[in-house]
């Protein structure tokens, strides 16, 4: 079986999986993000920025919901899952999935349910706190195991479809990056 490898400048494509370098958000999010005012685009591909740097390395998987969310943790497995990013109209949620454990001596964490907490980010200001840093150092699971290998999961959208130009599967598999 003979695989093919395609460069665009930005990934290379072997198969199925896409490698992506850092930092480069990949194509399928930036459709996604397309529905939303260039103010909150921008402001969630920065958090998705600082969250890479600062929490890595980790993993990424994106889902298109009723809600856009990119979620990062040190493996693929849902239990060393420690930060997400929420997509709204006029703001992100900078979610930490423990942060009903936390400390939160800065009062800003947003949320009543067993675990999760936010904190809402309506400009780059908010987003360039030192406070934003500080919590998502904090939020790193104890005792987590981090992954060797890298990847972006993108879980095909029900709410924004893929130009009629791409194939799909229709099996609901997630697109894999490894990066």
């Amino acid at each position: 079986m003979r695989k093919h490898l395609r460069r665009d400048g930005l990934s290379w494509t072997v198969a199925s999986v896409t490698i992506i370098r850092m930092g480069v958000p990949p194509k399928e999010l930036i459709r996604f993000l397309k529905r939303f005012d260039p103010a909150i685009r921008e402001l969630a591909l920065d958090a998705r920025e600082l969250v890479l740097k600062v929490l890595a390395p980790s993993n990424e998987s994106v889902l298109d919901v009723y809600v856009l969310a990119m979620n990062y943790g040190f493996s693929e497995r849902m239990k060393d899952q420690a930060v997400y990013i929420g997509v709204y109209a006029k703001h992100i949620n900078l979610g930490f999935y423990r942060g009903a454990r936390m400390d939160d001596p800065e009062g800003v964490l947003e949320g009543g349910g067993k675990q999760l907490r936010h904190i809402k980010i309506k400009s780059q200001a908010d987003l360039g706190t030192p406070v934003i840093r500080d919590y998502l150092r904090r939020a790193a699971p104890d005792g987590s195991t981090r992954s060797r290998i890298l990847k972006t999961k993108i879980y095909p959208s029900r709410r924004t479809p893929a130009p009629a130009d791409q194939s799909s599967s229709g099996t609901g598999a997630p697109i894999q990056a490894s990066h």
